[in-house]
C-alpha cells in the first residue's frame, strides 16, 4: 500500500490538501483524525467525494503519542489489510510526522511504501506562526496542556522531515473541516503577506516542492535517508541561489563557518544578538567546554535552545539537493552556523563579526579546555563516547 502523510497547524489547511492529494488518485482513501478534548479522538474516512465510515474512541491517556500508537497506526494497518492502493493521512494538528513514520517503521504494514510527506501551511500566516510565543496548547492547536513545543519549533521540524509544502489559505477562524465544503474563492488571491510567507518558505525548505492549490502534485518523491539527515540538530539547509534582497523587508539567509572552537563564555554573551530578528538560527559548533564538544545550535522565533550533536560525517560540502528546491546541504567537520530573517535584520558582515569573535585565540587554544566553563549547562558526554572534534 502506498502512503501520502499530510501534517499542519491547521485543520482546514489539512483537509484542502488532503482534498487535492487524493484527487489526484481516483482509488484514494482519504482519513482524517482529529484529537479532541477529553482524550478522544475522532476519525472520519471519505472515499470518493463521501464520507464512507466516522468513529470516535475514548483513548486512556489521549496524548499525541497514543493517538499515533493507538489510532493512526492501527488505521494504517487495517486500510493495508483491506487492500487499499493508496492512503492519504491527515494527522492532527500539531503531530509530527517523524513520530508517525517511526511508530509505522516498528509496527507498520510489511509493504507499506510512503510516497509524500507534505506539510500545508497558509503563506500569509507562516511569519506569526514562526514568531508566537506561545505553546501549541495555548495556541489552541492541540489540546494536550503539557505540549511545551511552539508553532514555529513544530513547523520548521515539519518542514525538514517533508519534501512537499502544499500552500492553501487557513480558515483560523472558523472551525469546519469537512472535505466536501467548497473553497473560497479567496484562496488564489496572493496578497502582500501571502506573497512574503511564499519567499519565507524558500529559506525555511529549500529542498522541499512549494506547491499551490492549482499545480500538480508529483507523488513518490519521499527519501527517507535524506529527510532523516535534514532532520538531525543542528544542520543546516541554505537555498543554494538567493536572490539579492531589494528591499531591507526581503528574506536572506546567511551562512558562516568556523575554523576554530568558540569561546563557551563569549558566545553566551553575543548568542542574543545573534538570535534578535533571526527567524531561524541553525548551526553546529565545536565549544570548548569543558572539552571541544559539537554542539547543534537551534533557534526559531523567540526560542533558542542547544543540545550535543552527533560526530559529524567527514567530506565537507555534501551534495547537492535536487531540483526544485535548489538548495546546499552543508555538513562535515568545519563548524557552520546559518541565520534566516529579513535583510535588515541579518547582515552578513555583522554575523561573521559576531561569530569570528567568539572563537579561541592562540592563546586560548594553548590552554586546557577543561578550564573553560559552561555557563550553558550542557551535559557531560560519555567518556567512552567519542571525545569530540
Amino acid at each position: 500500500m502506498h502512503l501520502t502523510l499530510v501534517s499542519s497547524l491547521d485543520s482546514q489547511c489539512r483537509a484542502e490538501a488532503v482534498r487535492l492529494v487524493g484527487r489526484g488518485h481516483r482509488d484514494s482513501v482519504l482519513v482524517l483524525h482529529d484529537l479532541l478534548p477529553d482524550s478522544r479522538v475522532l476519525r472520519r474516512v471519505h472515499f470518493r467525494d463521501r464520507i464512507v465510515d466516522r468513529q470516535e474512541r475514548l483513548l486512556e491517556h489521549g496524548c499525541l503519542a497514543c493517538t499515533v500508537r493507538l489510532d493512526v497506526v492501527p488505521a494504517v494497518r487495517e486500510f493495508a489489510r483491506a487492500g487499499c492502493p493508496h492512503l492519504v493521512l491527515g494527522l492532527p494538528p500539531g503531530v509530527a510526522a517523524g513520530l508517525v513514520l517511526e511508530e509505522l517503521r516498528i509496527n507498520g504494514p510489511e509493504d507499506l511504501v510512503v510516497d509524500n510527506v507534505l506539510v500545508a501551511v497558509d503563506p500569509s500566516e507562516l511569519e506569526d506562526q514562526i514568531w508566537d510565543p506561545r505553546t501549541l496548547h495555548d495556541a489552541g492547536f492541540t489540546p494536550m496542556p503539557s505540549d511545551d513545543r511552539v508553532s514555529g519549533e513544530f513547523l520548521v521540524g515539519e518542514f525538514a522531515l517533508g519534501d512537499t509544502v502544499l500552500t492553501v489559505r487557513g480558515l483560523s477562524t472558523s472551525l469546519s473541516t469537512d472535505l466536501d465544503s467548497e473553497v473560497p474563492s479567496a484562496l488564489t488571491a496572493e496578497g502582500s503577506s501571502w506573497s512574503q510567507g511564499r519567499h519565507l518558505l524558500g529559506h525555511l525548505a529549500p529542498h522541499a516542492a512549494v506547491l499551490g492549490s492549482g499545480d500538480e502534485f508529483q507523488p513518490g518523491c519521499h527519501d527517507r535517508a535524506e529527510a532523516l539527515s535534514r532532520s538531525q540538530p543542528g544542520a543546516v539547509r541554505a537555498p543554494r541561489i538567493q536572490d539579492h534582497p531589494l528591499n531591507p523587508g526581503d528574506f536572506r539567509t546567511v551562512v558562516h563557518r568556523l575554523e576554530r572552537p568558540l569561546h563557551p563564555l563569549r558566545l553566551h554573551q553575543r548568542l542574543p544578538e545573534l538570535a534578535q530578528g533571526a527567524h531561524w538560527l541553525r548551526g553546529t559548533l565545536r565549544l570548548a567546554s569543558p572539552g571541544y564538544r559539537s554542539v547543534a545550535l537551534q533557534g526559531v522565533g523567540p526560542r533558542v535552545w542547544m543540545e550535543l550533536a552527533e560526530r559529524p560525517r567527514p567530506g565537507g560540502l555534501a551534495g547537492l539537493f535536487p531540483a526544485p528546491g535548489e538548495a546546499t546541504r552543508l555538513a562535515g567537520d568545519a563548524a557552520v552556523v546559518a541565520v534566516t530573517g529579513r535583510a535588515e535584520d541579518v547582515d552578513p558582515g555583522a554575523v561573521a563579526r559576531l561569530l569570528d569573535s567568539c572563537q579561541l585565540s592562540d592563546a586560548e587554544l594553548a590552554l586546557n579546555p577543561a578550564r573553560f566553563p559552561d555557563p550553558f549547562g550542557l551535559p557531560e558526554r560519555d567518556p567512552g563516547t567519542w571525545p569530540g572534534l
